[in-house]
Order: structure tokens, then sequence, then C-alpha cells
């Protein structure tokens, strides 16, 4: 896979050839289903003032595209960066969860992302950035589907949660 100005290319020989399976706008990363054997699950994140919060997903290897940003603040306004990182649970193909961070808010979807919520924050949505400050990285363990474990970076430390995103709790300030 290589996302690229103009689309997204698919290499199905170890890189001997390229074909584009995306062509609309320029994407600015891919990420691949930890299960994209049986799945074939593909995630992309357009470019563009109009694509600022929106995630496009392939069921197919790339052949055909669906939005999934029901709960994604999907464009413009003061604080939007837009989508900065997307994350497969490692049981992706079991749980369905995803993460995202989008305008420096921790966002998670259990359904594939159909319906996104924020879950780095109590805080009202959608005013950045929560009291832990900016997100800047996720990381679900590896056991996630049990132990709900989460570790995120933020502005302000390093944070975990041990129930999926309900609860965390600073475990470094980075001080």
């Amino acid at each position: 896979w290589y996302p690229a100005w103009r689309g997204l290319w698919r290499s199905t020989d170890g890189g001997l050839t390229w074909t584009r399976v995306y062509s609309e706008y320029s994407v600015s990363f891919a990420v691949i289903s930890p299960g994209y054997a049986q799945d074939r699950t593909i995630l992309i994140r357009p470019t563009g003032y109009h694509w600022n919060g929106t995630i496009l997903k392939s069921t197919d290897g790339g052949d055909t595209w669906q939005e999934i940003s029901n709960g994604l603040r999907s464009c413009c306004g003061a604080f939007a960066y837009g989508i900065g990182l997307i994350v497969f649970s490692p049981g992706y193909l079991r749980d369905q969860t995803i993460f995202c961070v989008e305008d420096g808010m921790l966002k998670k979807t259990i359904n594939g992302g159909l319906l996104w919520q924020r879950i780095d924050s109590d805080w009202p949505y959608p005013m950045p950035p929560g009291p832990m400050g900016w997100v800047r990285g996720v990381a679900p363990s590896p056991s996630y589907e049990s132990d709900q474990s989460i570790f995120i970076t933020a502005d302000k430390g390093l944070y975990l949660s041990s129930n999926g995103g309900n609860k965390w709790e600073q475990i470094w300030s980075g001080d």
C-alpha cells in the first residue's frame, strides 16, 4: 500500500507493479487491519479542506470505499486539524474497535466505525483540549480484548485507562 498525492496505490506482487485503488483525493495515510488476510479492511484519511474529519473504509481490499465519520467533526471550524492518527485494536476482527485522534481528542468506535465517541475527557464535546492536553499518540494493549487497557501520550504526560477509556490515570507527567 502506498498513500500518495491523488490517491492510494496497491501492489499485489511485492511492489513490482502498482494499481491506484482510490483516486478522488490525496491520501495522508492508510491503516491496515491486523486481520487483513481475513477481513480485507483498510482505512484511509483523505486530505483537503473538506476531508479534515473524514475516514474512509474499505472491506474489500480497496475496491470500494465508504465514509465512517458519524461522531467525527467532519471539517473546518476553529480547531480543524482533522484526523491525525488511526489505530486498530489488536483484536479488531472480533471486537471491531478502532481509535483515532481528531483535533487533539481521542475518539473510539466499537462497531467498525459506525459511531465514534470521545473518550479522553468528560469535557463537553467539541472543545479540545481536555484536562490531559492535546492527545498525541494512542497504543492499545496487545491484550486489549481482555484487559481493555489503552495508553495515550498527551501534552501533560502519559496516561493509562484499564477500562476501555472510561477513566484515565496519569502514570508519567513528563517532568
